[in-house]
């Protein structure tokens, strides 16, 4: 029989007030959004300046650090999206399917087509990696294959994307890369069924499924590689990655949840809440669980803060009870007492 905690944490008065959240003022960067010709894109910590003819790369404090010569944008092409890597390297997105890889010197490593081929249809190709680009992942939510609703995932090896997931009956609702790069979570779902977290390597062996009786928003996964944190907008399961067996399980209420991360140092489940429209959150609250001692402590965000699709939003771990959320216009320093 499987053993795992079941707890439904009521928040009361005196959580209030233990965490303490500041912003980290070096890392403030500017608006982010897509990026048509003309609009700036922050990821990574860099600025993208996009034209007819060229892409601008900059750092959030107004320095150039170069352009790049680019030549296939297109002001129409409404699937342009800009991916940045911390080291200055960037990958785009262009005419539904290709992706352009680039190096920080912003010299061209590879062009890659994305293309499922289905004479139905499919959906924009999407791209998951980790802030290093070590393992970089090209997904098509759906195809359209003889009436019905699949997708696809390919990992890039060298200068090619390898496939290493297909299911002709169930679509990808997004994937997640682990951010040391080395674990890889496709969510999917088909209707009637429960939504579904499949993890592989980051060579694409599959390591261990996971089943959720709610719509997931996203899976993380803990810094020494044995756990998975499954959560919906008010839910969150933490699992072992081995055999998936449930070993921690929580309501997040008051809020829809962002983001969710189990530390295992601390037994800990650290989640994100607030309300997203519009690339802007606002009513934020950071709100943590002790899954040992059962205690919730919360704290709320005033400001709003500016965030965008194609930049991930990620919780790490600094030391014992203190973190950092990456990933909006602000990073945010996180100080938790139990």
């Amino acid at each position: 029989m499987r053993l795992f905690l079941l707890f439904f944490l009521l928040l009361t008065s005196d959580v209030l007030a233990q965490i303490r959240i500041t912003d980290v003022p070096s890392r403030i960067g500017s608006i982010m959004t897509n990026n048509p010709a003309g609009t700036d894109v922050s990821s990574a910590g860099n600025t993208f300046q996009v034209t007819t003819d060229s892409i601008f790369i900059a750092h959030v404090t107004g320095n150039t650090l170069q352009a790049v010569s680019y030549n296939g944008i297109s002001g129409g092409d409404e699937s342009l999206a800009i991916y940045g890597l911390l080291d200055g390297g960037f990958v785009v997105r262009e005419n539904v399917v290709n992706f352009s890889i680039y190096d920080s010197f912003g010299a061209l490593i590879t062009s890659i087509s994305n293309s499922s081929n289905s004479e139905e249809g499919e959906s924009i190709s999407e791209l998951a990696m980790d802030p290093n680009g070590k393992t970089i992942v090209f997904y098509t939510a759906t195809i359209i294959q003889s009436g019905k609703k699949g997708s696809v995932a390919r990992v890039v090896q060298g200068n090619k994307a390898v496939g290493f997931y297909y299911d002709d009956a169930r679509e990808i609702s997004t994937v997640e890369v682990s951010q040391n790069g080395e674990l890889i979570g496709i969510i999917n779902h088909r209707d009637g069924e429960d939504y579904q977290v499949q993890i592989f390597d980051r060579f694409g062996n599959e390591i261990s499924t996971i089943s959720f009786d709610r719509e997931i928003k996203g899976v993380t996964f803990s810094d020494n590689g044995l756990n998975a944190t499954v959560f919906s907008s008010g839910r969150v399961g933490v699992y072992t990655l081995k055999n998936a067996n449930r070993i921690a399980s929580t309501s997040f209420r008051g809020g829809n949840l962002i983001r969710a991360a189990f530390f295992p140092e601390e037994n800990t489940i650290v989640g994100v809440l607030g309300d997203m429209n519009e690339n802007r959150v606002q009513d934020m609250k950071i709100r943590a669980v002790n899954i040992k001692s059962r205690t919730i402590k919360e704290q709320p965000y005033r400001e709003a803060l500016m965030y965008s699709p194609v930049v991930d939003i990620m919780l790490v771990r600094d030391r014992a009870y203190s973190y950092r959320i990456n990933g909006f216009s602000r990073e945010l320093s996180i100080d938790i007492t139990f």
